[in-house]
């Protein structure tokens, strides 16, 4: 029995060539992901996160995260206490 291969799309969403604020798109056949999401440590604002105009408006199933800097992990949650940083289960 012949099986149909799936087509695969691999795009660096990084914006520079350097240690950190990777980023990656992956699509297999039907199924799109976003490897891993990072942010420049040195840049701000867009310049800071991936490239993600190079994706256009796909629709993005899963985002797999492969690890966090807990110094750079800043969530708030709500409550004003200055205690804005969480660690990751």
């Amino acid at each position: 029995m012949l099986r149909k291969q799936a087509s695969v799309k691999f795009i660096n969403l990084t914006r520079r060539t350097e240690i950190g604020a990777n980023s990656y798109y992956l699509e297999v056949g039907s199924h799109r992901l976003v490897l891993d999401c990072g942010m420049h440590p040195k840049n701000t604002g867009a310049e800071a996160l991936p490239n993600f105009k190079a994706i256009g408006d796909c629709e993005i199933e899963v985002i797999l995260i492969s690890h966090a800097l807990s110094n750079r992990a800043h969530f708030h949650d709500g409550n004003d206490c200055g205690n804005r940083q969480h660690a990751f289960a």
